[in-house]
C-alpha cells in the first residue's frame, strides 16, 4: 500500500519545506522558488542519505525550525 500524502510548510514566499512519506523510504525534500528542488534527506533503509546542496538545504530547513522555536519561547515566556 503506497502513503502519497505530501506536507508542505512555506515559510515565505522563497522558502518551502516538503516532507513526502513514500514506501519504504521516507524523503524531506528542500526547495526554493529559484532552483526548485536543491536537496533530499532520505530514511528508510537504515541509513540518513543526504544529495543535493548542503548549504542552500540548511537555510531552508532552519527556516522551517524558526516557527516552532519562536512558537515554543513565546510560549515558554508565556507560561513560566
Amino acid at each position: 500500500m503506497s502513503n502519497s500524502t505530501k506536507t508542505s510548510y512555506i515559510a515565505d514566499e522563497s522558502f518551502e519545506f516538503n516532507f513526502t512519506p513514500s514506501e519504504p523510504a521516507y524523503n524531506m525534500i528542500f526547495t526554493n522558488d529559484e532552483y526548485g528542488e536543491v536537496g533530499k534527506l532520505t530514511w528508510g533503509s537504515g541509513k540518513f542519505e543526504f544529495t543535493g546542496e548542503m548549504e542552500e538545504s540548511a537555510k531552508i530547513f532552519f527556516k522551517f525550525l524558526e516557527g516552532y522555536v519562536n512558537e515554543h519561547i513565546k510560549w515558554r515566556s508565556e507560561n513560566g
